[in-house]
Order: C-alpha cells, then sequence, then structure tokens
C-alpha cells in the first residue's frame, strides 16, 4: 500500500530497519534507502514515498535539512527522524519543523512496530476521507445539476416540489434553517442604452440571474434562480440565524451599479415547512406586484426631450472620454451641438436640450469614472448665463474637458496601479470574502470599470482570477494530505465545498480528490 525510503549513512542500520519492517508491516509494500540526505532528496523525487525514515546526524545533508528539502518536493510525505541519546536536541528541533514521529536508536522492533502502524494508520484514515470525498462529488456531479434544473424549471413555472427542494440541500450538504423566495422585476426603461428587442432582454436577464447568483452565495446562501414571466424567481436557503434583511437592497444597489439597471423584489415571509414553498412564491410574486418588495433608491423617469442626438454621437463621444482620445472629443461635441442647434432656434429650448443630454453622459460616465459625478453642476451654472447659441458651444466643449481631463486622465495614470493593487490584494487576502464592492472601493473605481479594466489588462474577470488564486492555494494544501476537503475549501475561501469542487474541477479537469490521489499515491 505505502511505500517507504530510509535514509542513514550506516548501512547496518538501514539492512536492520528494512528487515523488521519488510517482517512485521503488510501496510509497506516497498522498501528503499539511501547513505545519506542528498541521496534521500534525489531518491524521493524519483520513489516518491509515502514515508521517510532519516537519520538525523548524517555527513553532508543532514537529516533535518533533508526533510525540508523532501517536503517542499512531497509536502504530504510523512517524516520520522533516527536519533542517538546524544542528538536528542536534534530530534526536538526536528519534531518543531514537522517531523511525525522519531525513533531512537540503536532502533528495537517493537518501537519500528509501532510508529510504522501509526503513521500508516494515519495514511489510511486520510485515504478513506478522500475516498468517501471523491464518492460524495462524484454524485454531486451526476446528481446536482440534473436537480438543480428540475428546480429551476419547476421555479419557471411556478411550482416547486417540496422533496427535491430538501433533496438538493442534502446533495449540497447545505444546512438550512429557512427559506426564501424572491420575485425580481426588471425595470428596462431605466437601462441607459436602447433595448431592441426581446433576445437583448433576455441576455441582460440572464446577467442579472448570474450576478444575483453569485452575490446571494458570497453571503453563505443556497440560491437556485430561474427566469418566468420576464422577471426572475429565486429560492434562497437561508443557514441559521440568517436574514434576508437587507441583503435585497444591497443586491438591487449592486446589480444598478453592475449592470446599470434598476430591479424591484418581493419577498416572501421565511418558512421552515418545504411544502410552503410554492405558497410562498406566490406571496413573493403579489409583494413585487403591489410594490411592498424591496428596491433601490427609486428613479424619476426623465423627460424625453423633443428631439434628441443620435445614440451613434452620444457613443462617439462616450468613447473619446474613456479612451483619453482629445481630438474625437472636440469633434463628438461640436457635433453633437451643430445638431441640437438645427432643431431649435429657441435658446432656452437649446440649453434645454444641452442639459438633459449632459445629464445622459454624466450618467454613462459615472458607471466608468466615479470621479466625474459632480461635473454637471458646472453646465448647469454656466447655461443659466448664456446670452447667445455660441456660448452654449463653448459651455458644452467646458464640460466635455473637464470630464475629460478628471476620469480620463486620472484613469489613464491610475489604471496599471490599480489592476496591480487589486491583484496584490487578491494574493495577499484570497482565503477571505471578496466581492467585487470591495475591490473597486480599494481602489477607489466603479465596480464597472474596474471589471472592464481588469479583464483589459489580464485577460480574465476578477472572479477568474481570484478562483485561479484560491484553486492554486488549494492545490498545494492538497499536496499535504493532512486536511479534509472541507477545510481546504474553508482554508482559501471557499464557503460551499460543493462550488470549490466545480470550480476546481473546470480550471484543473480532475477533481480535488483525484488530484490529490495522484500526488500522494
Amino acid at each position: 500500500m505505502y511505500r517507504l525510503l530510509i535514509a542513514d549513512d550506516e548501512r547496518l542500520e538501514r539492512d536492520a530497519l528494512r528487515f523488521i519492517v519488510q517482517k512485521t508491516s503488510e501496510a509497506i509494500e516497498e522498501v528503499r534507502d539511501a547513505s545519506n540526505g542528498r541521496e534521500a532528496v534525489s531518491k524521493s523525487l524519483q520513489f516518491r514515498p509515502h514515508i521517510c525514515i532519516l537519520d538525523i546526524k548524517m555527513p553532508g545533508l543532514s537529516g533535518i535539512e533533508a526533510a525540508k528539502q523532501i517536503r517542499q518536493l512531497l509536502p504530504g510525505v510523512r517524516i520520522v527522524f533516527l536519533t542517538a541519546f546524544d542528538y536528542f536536541d536534534y530530534a526536538k528541533e526536528a519534531i518543531r519543523i514537522g517531523a511525525d514521529d522519531y525513533i531512537i536508536k540503536p532502533a528495537s522492533e517493537k518501537n519500528v512496530v509501532e510508529v510504522i502502524q501509526r503513521i500508516a494508520g494515519a495514511l489510511d484514515r486520510e485515504r478513506t476521507e478522500r475516498e468517501r470525498s471523491e464518492r460524495v462529488e462524484q454524485k454531486l456531479d451526476l446528481v446536482s445539476t440534473v436537480l438543480e434544473n428540475e428546480l429551476a424549471e419547476g421555479l419557471a413555472r411556478g411550482f416547486v416540489a417540496a422533496e427535491k427542494l430538501t433533496e438538493y440541500a442534502g446533495l449540497r450538504e447545505f444546512r438550512f434553517e429557512s427559506i426564501v423566495v424572491a420575485r425580481t422585476a426588471l425595470d428596462y426603461g431605466s437601462y441607459p442604452m436602447k433595448i431592441e428587442g426581446d433576445s437583448q432582454k433576455t441576455i441582460l436577464r440572464k446577467r442579472c440571474m448570474r450576478l444575483m447568483q453569485h452575490l446571494l452565495e458570497e453571503r453563505g446562501w443556497l440560491v437556485v434562480v430561474a427566469p418566468a414571466d420576464g422577471g426572475i424567481n429565486s429560492i434562497c436557503y437561508l443557514p441559521a440565524a440568517a436574514r434576508p434583511d437587507g441583503h435585497f437592497e444591497d443586491l438591487a444597489a449592486h446589480i444598478r451599479r453592475e449592470l446599470a439597471i434598476t430591479t424591484t423584489t418581493g419577498l416572501s415571509p421565511a418558512v421552515t415547512d418545504v411544502s410552503l414553498v410554492t405558497k410562498a412564491l406566490s406571496e413573493a410574486f403579489g409583494a413585487q406586484r403591489r410594490g411592498l418588495g424591496l428596491s433601490n433608491a427609486s428613479t424619476v423617469p426623465p423627460n424625453e426631450p423633443s428631439a434628441f442626438p443620435p445614440r451613434e454621437m452620444e457613443g462617439r463621444l462616450l468613447e473619446a472620454i474613456s479612451t483619453g482620445d482629445r481630438r474625437a472629443a472636440d469633434t463628438a461635441t461640436d457635433d453633437v451641438y451643430n445638431w441640437l442647434r438645427d432643431h431649435t432656434r429657441d435658446l432656452r429650448e437649446l440649453c434645454r436640450m444641452a442639459s438633459e443630454f449632459s445629464v445622459v453622459i454624466r450618467h454613462s460616465l459615472s458607471y466608468r469614472f466615479p470621479q466625474a459625478s459632480g461635473e454637471g453642476e458646472r453646465l448647469s451654472d454656466a447655461l443659466a448665463v448664456v446670452s447667445e447659441p455660441q456660448h452654449v458651444r463653448s459651455a458644452l466643449q467646458d464640460q466635455v474637458a473637464a470630464l475629460f481631463a478628471s476620469p480620463a486622465g486620472a484613469v489613464a495614470q491610475s489604471v496599471p496601479v490599480a489592476i496591480r493593487r487589486v491583484r496584490e490584494f487578491i494574493d495577499a487576502r484570497y482565503h477571505e470574502e471578496i466581492s467585487l464592492d470591495r475591490l473597486a472601493a480599494e481602489v477607489h473605481q466603479s465596480t464597472y470599470h474596474l471589471s472592464r479594466l481588469f479583464k483589459r489588462y489580464t485577460g480574465l474577470t476578477v472572479v477568474e482570477y481570484l478562483n485561479s488564486v484560491r484553486i492554486e492555494q488549494a492545490k498545494r494544501l492538497l499536496q499535504t494530505g493532512k486536511l479534509t476537503m472541507k477545510e481546504v475549501s474553508l482554508n482559501v475561501g471557499f464557503a460551499d465545498s460543493a462550488y470549490f469542487a466545480r470550480v476546481f474541477r473546470r480550471l484543473e479537469g480532475v477533481s480535488p480528490s483525484t488530484y490529490r490521489d495522484r500526488l500522494v499515491g
């Protein structure tokens, strides 16, 4: 079952240990030996032992130094030191650096047998736990996705089978105290860009669903979401002592910042009886329809101007400011002014239209550059005292210049620094609860703009980078072979071990248990 490497500069001692182990232990299937520390390190790399018995006092590379190097190569290897009474202080140092046991020379058969049995027993227990975890993962892979789809299908139709709710939570190994059902409606009219056709609404709704599920699961909930009647239905399993209070207000605000759309959510009362979930869905739907649900800060629909510059002009101006193209920004501003001037000869109406256009531009830029939020008041002040159309042109140019200089200039200089700071933050604190809001606050960017910049500079989304760091750290912990799968997932920042297993498999192509088995044999 297990491989053993014996390293001692005394040939008789090596032969004696080999004889005792092969005579008394069925757990050891293969034994190799080394005559010094350097040979032990070299053979460990090739032989990949589960257990190393190392003499502490060997010429050249000592047993302690050899153990350190072997542990770097094989983090899960078990280390046993051989020591004479004269070198017991070395033995204490060996224990301090992580030795699993020690044997006093001259080694007695009884002592050797006891040590090997203890370590083999520990390896057996770990292997049993890994096999159990692997079975659970395989079961989850085969059944959990199917059951989640069945729940989502029922959720979309307005009926959820109680037994499936319980079964799904069991498969996910999620202990819940209550369930809250949410019905979320999307106000497509609040979206700053024109939505053309149902296909664009479907895409936006799917983005909202993914973001909702991600944010709520970050809070330690188990969530199933489904599209329904143009909105989104959600089942939220809540752990003990968890309450939905405040979470959906925060969620709506986050969606507004991230996706630029207003949402209103109706909530059911929390239920502990899964047979009441279908009724709770009706209550959530009613709450949302009556306007009794939770929503982000209400927005007053803007008055549509009688005439408004084409989106092509708006898009060109936004792109010019965002990318730092001053010449293109000046050209786009002149085009906007000329278009407005062609549509009205009334100075007051011209000022009103210019002001409304300014609001739209600032609104769009606020998702990219939080620093731009205060620049609109300058235009209002300037327009209040204009006496001829040309002054409107000048006011528009001045505002665009201010917007251009402040956010675009600052971002152009700060982007590499911001991205580096985000990566350093994640690298150092991957084990903590990390949200896009938290990262954006750390580098003083909006979540929308940080997401775009991070993708542009790294080729990954923030979540993809965070998951990659966490999985790399998980691989290191898995190599030690000392932690359970749940302990590994918690240590690297995943609250849900099943979700951790899915992310690991997606990035590495194998389950965490299979990965560890390949390393530790």
